[in-house]
């Protein structure tokens, strides 16, 4: 099976403590049961394939394929203003599954 999330805007740059709310969608969009997943981690590459991002998430709700993801200090946080290419890798015994890569659009910071 395929998974997607629907790529993100509205994330600031340098911003830490904020959760980021994210979907798990299958091919069609529709949200995707994800209880048999113990664990979710973003990772997002930066625009200049500089800064590499790892972030821990916390599955919200596990049947409506919703999580969430909360850079929790500056060095974990999108440092650099841009498009980054992000995957969520969920996994569970014995299993790994990974999302299709998406787009976070990160806006400069004033």
């Amino acid at each position: 099976m395929s998974f997607k999330v629907t790529d993100l805007t509205g994330v600031v740059r340098g911003q830490f403590g904020v959760a980021i709310p994210l979907t798990i969608l299958d091919a069609d969009g529709l949200a995707v049961d994800i209880s048999a997943y113990t664990g979710a981690v973003l990772r997002a590459v930066s625009p200049d394939a500089h800064t590499t991002v790892q972030i821990t998430a916390a599955i919200v709700t596990a049947t409506a394929g919703a999580i969430t993801v909360t850079p929790d200090t500056p060095s974990a946080s999108f440092d650099r203003d841009g498009t980054w290419k992000a995957q969520i890798q969920l996994t569970a015994t014995n299993k790994l599954a990974m999302t299709e890569v998406f787009e976070i659009e990160v806006d400069n910071k004033l």
